[in-house]
């Protein structure tokens, strides 16, 4: 990022993770994700803009328990969000 936005929130769909996922940026997990209708009444965002950094961000998704269909099924996104 070369700067940081009022609100930067992780932006994905409701079926993004199938399984039990962990989700760091910069080596902290971020805030539960919560419902919030962008594109689609299932959308749920996750408020980062106090984890990001200016610069160069690491976003990690790891599976502590993870089944034979589980991972990551649809794109997750980074939205600096107005409201």
């Amino acid at each position: 990022l070369e700067k940081i936005p009022d609100r930067l929130v992780l932006l994905a769909e409701n079926d993004s993770f199938a399984g039990k996922a962990e989700v760091l940026l910069n080596g902290q997990s971020v805030p539960p994700f919560t419902r919030k209708r962008v594109y689609d009444p299932w959308n749920i965002v996750s408020e980062i803009t106090a984890f990001c950094q200016v610069g160069e961000n690491n976003l990690t998704i790891t599976w502590t328990e993870a089944g034979e269909f589980d991972g990551l099924n649809s794109m997750l996104y980074l939205l600096a969000d107005e409201s």
